[in-house]
């Protein structure tokens, strides 16, 4: 028997994830799936004890593998004994990790995706053909949602304490944001050392026109299989965009208000405390920080718009080129 072949879908986050986590990816057959990230509360719904306990050793291997050294014997034994020739994780955390100071490094230390691909190779090639699948979404869009997203933990931050503040960053190509969200510099680091065949590009634009074929094809890039019946009825998670706004729902919860001190004073330091006290911290997600309960309408300056059009739209041709993904349609050249 050959070796497994294990995909990867690594990010971005605000790609349409929560859906494919949530709805699709549990659903597809002749492959086993892990979704990491996925809401604990979603994962005990399914009355699969098994799944939940080894959906959490995965979730341990994806959130460490990268960016310090990591013992994967036991998540990688569990990867070994399933009977499937194919694997999918999904998980953004690899490229979230480009946007969160300090979180697995030092504090202010920026991940580069030549960093991300190399430990991806490094950790997983010895056992797996190992394959990328990288979601995106135009960079004018994709701003606003992840401010609004993130913002808890951007406000608190001086440099990035505005959407035009944050906005401001991914134009300056002397800062690594910017260079996170050019996807033909990031899909090419990982070209170099994963080849081009390895990789699957995902358009979120795709998505929102047609989610039926959107999932057929990347199933397909990964040899699964689904009943059409779900394709033709898919939900729509975490909607908030609308006219080209992104509404935050600013509700501060306890567990986001401890999350975010954890994030800024203690980046390396693992409690596994989901897993420990799940009930715990579904009670502190409910206790809501009552002087910061507001809705707010995130959206770029037109000039903004521009300016990050113009200076993404050469890469993004380059890249739609090289991948056949028609982005001139939705906008992004």
């Amino acid at each position: 028997m050959g070796r497994k072949k294990i995909f990867l879908h690594i990010g971005y986050p605000k790609t349409g994830t929560t859906t494919m986590n949530e709805y699709i990816s549990l659903q597809i057959k002749k492959i086993k799936c892990y979704v990491p990230n996925v809401s604990h509360d979603y994962l005990r719904a399914n009355n699969d004890s098994k799944l939940f306990e080894d959906n959490y050793v995965v979730k341990d291997l994806v959130e460490n593998f990268i960016f310090k050294d990591y013992d994967s014997s036991k998540p990688f034994s569990l990867l070994r004994d399933i009977k499937e020739d194919s694997i999918f994780i999904s998980t953004t955390g690899p490229l979230s990790a480009f946007f969160f100071k300090g979180r697995f490094v030092g504090k202010d230390m920026h991940i580069k995706p030549e960093q991300v691909a190399k430990r991806i190779f490094e950790v997983f090639a010895d056992e797996f053909d190992v394959k990328v699948i990288i979601s995106i979404r135009k960079q004018s869009d994709w701003i606003p949602s992840a401010y609004a997203e993130w913002h808890q933990y951007y406000s608190k931050i001086n440099d990035y304490n505005s959407i035009d503040k944050f906005a401001s960053s991914f134009k300056d190509l002397t800062c690594g944001f910017a260079q996170d969200i050019n996807y033909e510099n990031v899909v090419t680091s990982f070209e170099k050392i994963l080849g081009k065949d390895n990789i699957y590009i995902a358009v979120f634009e795709k998505l929102k026109l047609d989610p039926g074929n959107y999932y057929r094809s990347l199933i397909d890039f990964m040899g699964g299989d689904i009943d059409a019946a779900l394709l033709d009825n898919v939900p729509k998670r975490n909607v908030r965009e609308t006219a080209g706004m992104v509404k935050r729902i600013d509700v501060l919860t306890l567990s986001k208000l401890l999350f975010f001190y954890k994030l800024r004073y203690f980046p390396n330091l693992s409690l596994g405390l989901i897993k420990r006290f799940p009930t715990a911290l579904m009670l502190l997600s409910k206790v809501k920080w009552p002087s910061n309960n507001q809705a707010e309408i995130i959206k770029l300056k037109e000039e903004d718009k521009q300016e990050i059009f113009n200076l993404y739209q050469e890469e993004n041709m380059k890249l739609s080129d090289r991948y056949d993904l028609g982005l001139k349609d939705f906008g992004y050249y």
